[in-house]
């Protein structure tokens, strides 16, 4: 999705492109690495949630899909999965 070269080889330091902050100055909530939360996902937006899925949200930096690419995605995954595109914010 992002063919320019932004001079990093995977994702960039936190805080690196202050221009895409949030009002609160929240960094980094899309293009990184996708957040674990600790929330249980739930598929009706946590009226009962799980836990043998958490959720994560955000896009991370190799998924090529522009819808994927906003902080409020929310996907779930096992608690088990681990990847170089998960992380904590």
């Amino acid at each position: 999705m992002y063919q320019a070269d932004d001079g990093w080889a995977t994702t960039a330091p936190v805080g690196r492109y202050p221009l895409g902050d949030s009002p609160r100055r929240l960094h980094d909530t899309a293009g990184n690495v996708w957040a674990w939360t600790a929330s249980g996902y739930a598929s009706d937006c946590g009226k009962n949630p799980t836990t043998d899925a958490f959720v994560r949200r955000g896009g991370g930096w190799l998924i090529s899909l522009p819808s994927y690419m906003r902080a409020a995605i929310r996907v779930s995954s096992a608690p088990t999965l681990r990847h170089l595109l998960l992380g904590f914010r």
